[in-house]
């Protein structure tokens, strides 16, 4: 098969997929290899909500979510190149909103916390890649309250208060 019928047959599958679950493809961008780069789908008709899914040159997921109004909405997954999940993020609006949590490749989580309109809130943890935790972070209207920072046994090793 050459690139012209590989990229045909992508097309092709992806458009029957995109009708057999119902989304009409809207926008597609393929790499010269003729495998897709990004795709978007409507949703709903009559409904501004857009599907859009980017890919890396290997074929694997990259990234995933909504769009409505133009907007990025609901929850968004990235991925690493080796198709393990890299971060979760909820948006609300085009603005970080709710629970984010980010993996490292070996898939232990990395961080994990929340915003409000954009804003970090509240407390925010981090991991080393071994699983151990690295930080906890106390965030007020995007702020930095505190930093604990943790040794590899899981003493304390810094503690910095920025709030009163």
């Amino acid at each position: 098969m050459n690139k012209y019928e590989i990229k045909k047959f992508y097309l092709f599958l992806l458009f029957n997929v995109s009708i057999l679950i119902g989304q009409n493809i809207i926008y597609t961008k393929t790499f010269p290899s003729g495998k897709p780069k990004i795709i978007s789908y409507i949703v709903n008709k009559g409904v501004d909500k857009v599907r859009q899914e980017e890919y890396f040159g290997n074929g694997t997921l990259k990234k995933e979510g909504y769009y409505q109004f133009g907007n990025k909405q609901g929850k968004w997954k990235s991925y690493f190149s080796s198709g393990n999940l890299k971060k979760e993020e909820n948006f609300n609006n085009d603005k970080l909103d709710g629970e984010m949590i980010t993996w490292h490749q070996n898939g232990k989580k990395k961080e994990k916390g929340n915003f409000r309109n954009g804003k970090r809130e509240g407390l925010f943890f981090s991991w080393k890649e071994n699983g151990s935790l690295y930080s906890k972070k106390s965030f007020v209207n995007g702020l930095m309250c505190y930093f604990i920072e943790y040794s590899d046994s899981g003493s304390i090793v810094t503690v910095n208060n920025y709030c009163d």
